[in-house]
């Protein structure tokens, strides 16, 4: 073998917001980039600096120091710098697998604009790893990963491999990401610390090769670094001690095991082993209101703005904006990966960091609920609606993969106020709506693109060609209007508005043409209505029009029943809080489900504690008032309030939970819908209380040894049993696991799959009757960190008070339960149904050039799971990513809604691989491996 060498990568792990809030580690982070240039600028010995793998720093730090950019440029594309390939370090079960995309496409995009990126997969910190990861970073052509935590008894190089197959090289950090952080600065004690470092990671070393990083979190570059790393190499003449980089270490191993022939242990699945480093599992129901905000604005910007907007652009769909929504959109995944650094989105910092993060989750709802909305509107705008039925029509969007009859929620536009109506489909076929309210109101405002006035002999607007709406006037409040008014959406009409609006509308009039109306329609009263739509298509949407009828169908009523059913379930309340289950389809009782338990936690941010004398509280105090508050043709709802007495906060001792009770109110409500094969739960908390964690339990009459949770791009099974031996462990294994969109149970005869939006965390339990799932509501704490706990050794952060952890306050969660028969793969489409509800849009009676239905991307077989529609990342043509959901291979047909260009199967970094045959009927047809993510390219 070659002469063993040590190689100093020197770097920072920068946080960016963490026990500080992000302005005052900005502050240190200007400091420490400042120097790192002097340095630079003044020792061509100090030759390397990793920025921590991510980009997100460089920007942080121009905004301060714009005028360092030209000088970090050159040093970026002469390798003396390296950024990438991340935007940030994320924690990356708390984020989707679109968003780990988003990720690596937005530090790709910034590493081209500063000339080079540094294509090894450096994730040092995050609290374990996700199955698919060697898969995604293969698909920005990245062949090779460094990570400290999540694995143990490996050599420091092994092979990962996806469930795909695809693999990468992993240099693990034995030591973590910081075994050569601060260094002496005195030769002899460098040299002698050099020495201890050669001696920890031989004995696990595959290659003569040896990883030295030179840096930790928060730490800046050492000035002396290049004079010590020279007496270093001549002390000790049988190791070669230098500077280097990542890549040119990694670059080192593949050569020696190339020369060798050695062959690597090859490690597959998750990396979530805590017995050498810990895995700080409580983060993922820590603050739990974080992790409903991302998943709700991460459903938003990957199911509405980008495929919406996208689409919306290509079929020519009026969107109000004169050039491309892409930048918005972009702009709104920036905001939302600025939350996802592991200390972020794991809410694991101070509250002050927690209370920043909440103002982003506002900017990505506001540009994408605006976005999305305009888009809808805009495709609402080109979907012929004229039909055989008079009135106005509601389109309906389905932004799931599969067909779906599903309730939504709609402003549907009536003639006056006493007046009774159903929607009718292209079928003829009625459906009866449930009312919430009428109110009279501005129903629409309908973007019209190159419209020509031609104008009555009274000045009335009598035709207004391009959006095919004919022979009609605007009326607000009764008022008939001589001129066109141009109003912001959601502005009330009044005196002043409409004076702009005919000067602003007489000024374009002069030209004789106009490239845009904004026509605001008044309908008068409006009926704010749920109804389940039928079978609107994947990935499409569906018309239903407005019909009035004689005779009332909107009577809801309320009583005391304890009971209600569809065609697939029967549910029955009980006088503990909990409700029986019946599958009419496989005659299965699920007895006791939605007990809420609640008991002691002495943790901290980071994990869950269990309290040594706990007082466990598992039934109401008294008997849940139940009422049945909807019995309407589109939903039954049970409601059940109780109260539980808990504990108010931990004991003075913090071994057992203090003697003081206090009331926690709870309010869920159970309801079924005609149709859909899927029980929707709503759950309010009102948390009085403190050092305390929060479940849910759902039983299932069946015996296994392993449940199932959808992953990232995968579908894992975990076994319910943890280790037991695990004295020497630096984190005892938790039961909790992370979870994406469900987790279920079953025997492959009957199951039980929950489905979940923003609730992460999920436990299975074994009991006398079976198996049961306990799904995290709320985890409450006071600390960051703290050094007293069972679980875990020793301090994982700076041991800082929390106090808006323990999350005192009103929480509401959304969970449902889908009995099935005893495969997943049935029950997973009506969990996707239930993280993205249909929305629907009000518009005129028109022509159009879209069908009254279709889908706008169709895919087949249906173990294949589209994740994705949007734009290219270059602005040319529309990217559609899918995933196979099954183990086994198979042949992937997509039709698009019109016959592409050209399609073509690129990679997830959107590198075109090779073009797609285009048969007939406009479809193409690709091989998809077992959980193989699969992105195509197509132009029109």
């Amino acid at each position: 073998m070659s002469k063993q060498t040590l190689t100093f990568v020197s770097h920072t792990h920068w946080d960016r917001e963490w026990y500080q809030p992000f302005e005052e580690f900005r502050v240190r982070l200007v400091r420490l980039v400042d120097n790192l240039l002097h340095i630079l600028d003044t020792d061509p010995g100090y030759q390397y600096f990793m920025l921590d793998g991510q980009t997100i720093a460089l920007d942080d730090y121009l905004a301060i120091r714009p005028e360092n950019r030209a000088k970090i440029e050159a040093y970026v594309r002469s390798g003396r710098i390296q950024i990438g390939p991340w935007y940030i370090l994320p924690d990356e079960f708390l984020v989707s697998g679109e968003s780990t995309i988003r990720n690596l496409l937005v530090g790709a995009q910034m590493c081209s604009e500063f000339g080079k990126r540094m294509d090894v997969g450096n994730i040092p910190d995050p609290f374990g790893h996700i199955s698919q990861l060697p898969q995604i970073l293969r698909g920005f052509d990245i062949d090779s990963v460094v990570f400290t935590r999540g694995v143990s008894g490996v050599q420091n190089e092994f092979i990962w491999q996806a469930p795909d197959g695809s693999d990468i090289l992993v240099i693990h950090q034995q030591h973590g990401y910081g075994n050569a952080s601060q260094m002496p600065r005195d030769d002899a004690m460098f040299i002698k610390r050099t020495q201890q470092i050669i001696e920890s990671l031989t004995p696990t070393a595959t290659t003569p090769h040896l990883l030295a990083m030179n840096g930790s979190d928060h730490v800046e570059p050492m000035r002396e670094l290049s004079k010590l790393l020279a007496a270093a190499d001549a002390a000790l003449p049988d190791v070669e001690v230098k500077h280097g980089t990542l890549p040119q270490f990694i670059e080192a191993v593949r050569s020696e095991l190339r020369a060798e022939n050695t062959e690597l242990e090859t490690r597959r699945g998750e990396m979530r082993d805590s017995a050498k480093s810990p895995l700080l599992p409580g983060v993922l129901s820590t603050r739990m209101w974080i992790k409903q905000r991302n998943a709700a604005c991460e459903t938003l910007l990957t199911r509405w703005t980008e495929p919406v907007t996208a689409i919306a652009e290509i079929t020519g769909a009026p969107l109000g904006l004169q050039e491309s929504s892409a930048p918005l959109v972009k702009q709104a995944w920036r905001y939302l990966l600025q939350n996802h650094p592991h200390d972020s989105i794991c809410g694991c910092s101070v509250d002050q960091v927690h209370k920043e993060m909440d103002v982003r989750f506002d900017w990505v709802e506001q540009i994408g609920e605006m976005v999305t909305t305009a888009g809808l509107s805009g495709l609402a705008a080109i979907v012929d609606t004229a039909g055989d039925q008079d009135g106005p029509a509601i389109v309906v969007f389905n932004p799931t993969t599969r067909p779906r009859s599903d309730v939504v929620s709609a402003k549907v536009p009536v003639p006056d106020n006493g007046s009774h109506f159903v929607l009718v489909t292209d079928q003829g076929e009625s459906i009866r709506p449930q009312i919430a309210e009428r109110s009279r109101e501005v129903m629409w405002e309908v973007v019209v693109p190159t419209a020509k006035f031609a104008p009555m002999s009274d000045g009335v607007p009598h035709e207004i060609n391009g959006a095919g709406l004919q022979e009609f006037s605007l009326e607000v409040d009764g008022t008939v209007l001589n001129l066109d008014i141009l109003l912001a959406r959601g502005q009330p009409p009044n005196v002043g508005n409409i004076k702009r609006g005919q000067a602003e509308v007489a000024s374009t009039l002069e030209d004789g043409e106009i490239e845009q109306v904004h026509l605001l329609i008044h309908y008068g009263y409006s009926a704010q209505c749920t109804f389940v739509a039928p079978d609107v298509p994947g990935l499409g949407y569906r018309t239903y029009w407005v019909q009035p009828v004689d005779e009332s169908t909107d009577q809801t009523g309320t009583s005391e029943s304890t009971s209600i059913e569809n065609e697939f379930f029967h549910i029955r309340m009980g006088e503990d809080g909990t409700f029986t289950l019946t599958d009419k389809t496989t005659g299965t009782l699920y007895p006791g489900l939605n007990r809420f338990v609640d008991v002691g936690d002495r943790g901290d941010e980071y994990n869950y504690c269990p309290v040594e004398q706990d007082l466990v509280v598992s039934a109401p105090a008294d008997e849940p008032r139940v009422s049945l508050t909807e019995c309407g043709p589109t939903r039954q709802t049970l409601e059940a309030s109780m109260t539980y007495h808990v504990p108010a906060s931990l004991g003075e001792s913090r071994a057992e939970r203090s003697a003081e009770r206090i009331d926690l109110p709870i309010v869920t409500r159970i309801s079924l819908s005609p149709g859909v094969r899927r029980v929707d739960i709503s759950t309010t908390v009102k948390n009085n209380a403190a050092d305390h964690r929060l479940r849910v339990h759902f039983p299932a009459p069946v015996n296994v040894d392993t449940f199932d949770v959808e992953g990232h791009f995968d579908v894992i099974t975990r076994p319910l049993d943890v280790p037991t031996d695990t004295a020497e462990w630096v984190e005892q294994p938790a039961g909790t696991h992370p979870q994406c969109g469900w987790a279920q149970v079953s025997d492959g005869k009957i199951g039980l799959m929950v489905a979940n939006r923003g609730l992460p965390e999920v436990e299975a339990l074994r009991t006398d009757q079976g198996t049961e799932l306990a799904l995290t509501l709320l985890r409450s704490v006071g600390w960051l960190s703290r050094a007293d706990m069972s679980v875990r050794r020793g301090h994982a952060g700076p041991g800082l008070p929390t106090p808006e952890a323990q999350c005192i306050g009103t929480y509401t969660v959304d969970y449902a339960l889908i009995p099935h028969g005893g495969a997943w793969l049935d029950a997973a489409d009506q969990a996707q149904a239930f993280n993205a509800p249909l929305r629907a849009v009000s518009t005129p009676a028109h022509t159009g050039t879209l069908s009254s239905k279709g889908s706008f991307v169709e895919i087949g077989p249906e173990n294949l799971i589209v994740t994705a529609i949007k734009e290219a990342e270059d602005g040319d043509g529309l990217i559609v990513r899918f995933w196979n959901m099954s183990e086994a291979a198979c042949e992937a047909t997509v039709r698009f809604w019109q016959k592409p260009t050209g399609v073509s199967l690129c990679t997830l970094g959107e590198r075109v691989l090779e073009p797609l045959e285009i048969d007939a009927a406009g479809s193409v047809t690709v091989p998809a491996r077992g959980r193989e993510i699969v992105t195509l390219v197509a132009g029109f």
